[in-house]
């Protein structure tokens, strides 16, 4: 059987599905939280502000990720 292209809707890649494993066991893993901003900085933002929206509410004093999901809200 053939991999899943990423374009097939649906397709979640196993590093990001161990950053969600990784985050839901240790909330403040900043590395696991890192992959899925990378991915959400590659999406439009109706589909990645939901990973924003619990970022920075799991980090509500870092200014470093109110600026990452400011920035992506602007473009």
């Amino acid at each position: 059987m053939a991999a899943m292209p990423p374009e097939q809707v649906g397709y979640v890649p196993d590093k990001l599905k161990k950053a969600e494993k990784r985050i839901r066991t240790q909330s403040y893993d900043t590395e696991a939280w890192s992959v899925l901003i990378r991915d959400s900085q590659m999406k439009p933002i109706e589909n990645a502000r939901p990973v924003y929206e619990q970022l920075v509410e799991q980090f509500p004093t870092s200014g470093k990720y109110w600026r990452i999901y400011i920035e992506q809200e602007v473009i």
